[in-house]
């Protein structure tokens, strides 16, 4: 088992890796100074970020129906885990930009969703590329606003309606509305590309115990109508390399 814990501590990355050791920090009982209704996400990793050669991925299920992303999960659960995602990559002119998206299901097909990428404006979300001025940490600060269902202001003629879910399944469409508790994962993947419908992003590492494969990691509760900061550690072995190997993920949220 990998892990260790906050990016400060980077300098003992290889070491603890070597024997094993499994780190976990306390949780922060406040939020870190966060405006109401706003939340961050700090994503870090063993080595330098690398941007050109990875892409890095925060899925988000806000649709209340207690089900965690996972990164080869998405089909057979219908997609019924993944609503929004803030997916941090290299551009064409060398920098590195992170986009918004949601993901959407049109009625009557059982087709993956459409990922739309959202446009917030400026002062509701903020990327830092190196938040820990190591390299090996990025972090998004953001009003949880962003993530309401663009189909709450669609127009009844053209808004895309929930597609049918497996038997005892919830609909994968973000509510409208929003709910409270929302569930998380963190994956860093191949280089890809979004095809009009789902993006073809292969995984490399998640949050939970099986890496890029993992089928079984259950994220904790982000209850948004409270203050938290939720360090979670990843759970997995190392990949092959530090810049694709997640350490953690940490949430803070102001209700």
């Amino acid at each position: 088992m990998r892990r260790l814990g906050l990016a400060a501590l980077a300098v003992f990355v290889t070491a603890l890796i070597a024997c094993g050791r499994q780190v976990t920090f306390p949780k922060y009982a406040q939020s870190g100074g966060l405006p109401s209704g706003w939340m961050w996400v700090k994503f870090t990793v063993a080595g330098s970020l690398n941007y050109s050669t990875y892409d890095y991925i925060i899925v988000f299920n806000t649709t209340g129906n207690g089900l965690t992303p996972l990164p080869n999960g998405g089909a057979q659960a219908n997609y019924s885990a993944f609503s929004d995602a803030f997916i941090v990559s290299g551009n064409a002119s060398g920098g590195v930009v992170a986009v918004p998206v949601q993901f959407v299901t049109s009625s009557g097909t059982s087709l993956p969703p459409a990922v739309i990428a959202l446009n917030p404006p400026p002062q509701d979300f903020q990327f830092n590329a190196n938040s820990n001025n190591l390299g090996t940490q990025f972090q998004i600060t953001f009003d949880r606003k962003i993530f309401s269902s663009i189909l709450a202001t669609a127009s009844p003629s053209s808004s895309p309606s929930p597609s049918p879910s497996p038997s005892g399944s919830p609909s994968p469409t973000p509510s409208p509305s929003g709910k409270n508790v929302w569930k998380a994962n963190c994956f860093v993947t191949q280089p890809g590309t979004i095809n009009g419908s789902v993006s073809n992003y292969v995984p490399v590492d998640s949050l939970g115990i099986g890496g890029g494969t993992d089928t079984s990691y259950v994220a904790p509760n982000l209850n948004t109508t409270t203050a938290f900061d939720i360090p979670q550690n990843a759970q997995g072995p190392p990949t092959s390399d530090t810049a694709s190997t997640i350490v953690s993920c940490e949430f803070a949220n102001t209700p």
